[in-house]
């Protein structure tokens, strides 16, 4: 079999049918951890995979299912609502009324001061200070056409969202009935209430539950979630700043209402497709199931459009066996056993926990998110369309994968591409950390958390869908030639 991609014509996706099933996963709105539009994604890919002859497996798990139906904050007195642009996820809910509170306002996140009496019965309002943090690749090499200056930081510092979390903990602990965090600018990048709006922040995947694992007797870990702070909380866009923060100064109160559907123990899966080939070796492709927008995370339809073209191929032109594993649980604070009570891992993680000899097998894994990407700027208000691709970025620490995934994306409209070696990310970590050489692929736009009209569709560039998936087509084709891959 042949390594040579160019010459291997055969190996392209269909446009038609990749774009058919993001829009199909985009149709189903928001799918949060335990929602009914996750559940039916979840069939959706069940049922395809099993279609072109995979066979599939659910690992199932329960969790806390948290959609909310409104969130408002009103200051009163004839005053017009406050911008609002979103609700903090899993927060915390009001009464159908909301909840009429005084407002203090504490400063900074992680620089802001809690003092028990005077947060105690309060609103508390923080400012959020959205930056650019570099994200230190050093790149393998550029696909790109445009010759473009290539985009190395990201606008979502997560050690921001640590503080807020603890921040919240805190006021809560001290008293308070509510939290309303601002977003801000820094003095070297402003912030546009278009930016922000609709951002679904913070997530918290579960994967940090093994920071709180402990080993019982018998040798098994035991996992515990991340501490549950019931705080109704809301985002508040940078236009409604000075307003709010003048209503706090003249000790004024405000109306928080962030109500919500909760189930308990609500079911979930992870959707794992094999694909044999020749030997037991395996080639893994990894996403979540669980996302926000036609973006986040379309990774599940793209893993389905690659699975129908490979099962096309005859069996004996496929030497390894192709894994595609659609995990759950990305989104969600906590994830439990299908009794409900018992904590545990999901993502990729729980995936090599339930299924150990994955991991023997796996002789590659690529992680696939965030497929498509459009680039949309700020411009009177609004976010509009640059004419652009925004950046992908591909990090791998193999040399070898490296130059496998540049040459896949040649001659595709993929771009712009940056193949780089730098902190892994995403679906593929826990791979690394079992010495799996592997790839993390993806786009981190600024409305990547956002929900919106359309699922954001609109920002999809069917073009670019298809020449992506293409290209992990064939890398994936790729890697079934190389007989070791380092």
């Amino acid at each position: 079999m042949s390594n040579d991609l160019v010459s291997d014509q055969s190996v392209t996706a269909d446009a038609d049918r990749v774009y058919e099933l993001v829009a199909e996963a985009a149709a189903l709105g928001p799918r949060l951890p335990g929602s009914a539009a996750l559940r039916r994604f979840e069939e959706i890919l069940a049922t395809g995979f099993a279609a072109s002859g995979l066979t599939v497996e659910l690992l199932p798990y329960t969790v806390r299912s948290w959609v909310a139906t409104e969130w408002s904050l009103s200051l009163g007195n004839g005053r017009s609502d406050v911008v609002v642009s979103g609700y903090y996820p899993e927060s915390g809910v009001t009464a159908l009324e909301g909840t009429t509170a005084p407002l203090v306002y504490i400063g900074t996140v992680g620089d802001a001061e809690v003092h028990d009496d005077e947060i105690r019965g309060s609103l508390v309002v923080v400012d959020y200070p959205l930056r650019r943090v570099p994200l230190g690749y050093s790149a393998w090499g550029v696909h790109d056409r445009d010759q473009r200056d290539v985009l190395t930081a990201w606008e979502h510092p997560p050690v921001l969202w640590a503080q807020l979390d603890e921040l919240r903990a805190r006021v809560a602990s001290a008293g308070a009935v509510g939290l309303i965090a601002v977003w801000t600018g820094t003095p070297d990048f402003e912030v546009d209430d278009a930016e922000v709006m609709g951002l679904y922040e913070p997530i918290r995947p579960p994967s940090v539950q093994k920071m709180f694992a402990k080993t019982t007797v018998e040798g098994t870990r035991s996992y515990r979630p991340e501490p549950r702070t019931e705080l109704p909380a809301v985002w508040v866009a940078p236009s409604g700043r000075d307003e709010l923060l003048a209503a706090a100064a003249a000790g004024g109160e405000a109306t928080l209402k962030l109500c919500a559907d909760v189930t308990e123990a609500a079911p979930v899966n992870s959707v794992v497709a094999t694909l044999p080939g020749m030997t037991e070796e395996a080639i893994v492709l990894v996403t979540h199931t669980d996302g926000v927008n036609a973006l986040q995370e379309n990774g599940g339809s793209v893993l389905l459009a690659i699975a129908e073209s490979l099962a096309r191929l005859p069996l004996e032109s496929r030497r390894r066996t192709v894994v595609f594993a659609c995990v759950t649980g990305h989104m969600c604070r906590e994830v439990f056993e299908v009794d409900g009570t018992t904590p545990t891992l999901a993502e990729s993680d729980g995936l090599l926990v339930q299924r150990p000899a994955l991991a023997e097998a796996a002789v590659v894994a690529l992680g696939v998110e965030h497929v498509g990407c459009t680039e949309w700027v700020p411009q009177g208000g609004e976010m509009v369309p640059s004419g652009r691709n925004g950046w992908a970025h591909c990090l791998t620490k193999s040399e070898t994968l490296a130059e496998v995934m540049l040459k896949a994306l040649e001659g595709t409209d993929s771009d712009p591409v940056l193949v780089a070696q730098g902190p892994i990310w995403g679906m593929v970590y826990p791979f690394s950390e079992e010495g799996i050489p592997n790839v993390s692929y993806g786009a981190l736009p600024s409305y990547l958390m956002a929900t919106g009209p359309d699922s954001y569709l609109g920002r999809i560039s069917k073009v670019r869908l298809s020449a992506e998936t293409t290209a992990l087509l064939r890398a994936v084709r790729a890697l079934d030639g190389i007989p070791q891959i380092a």
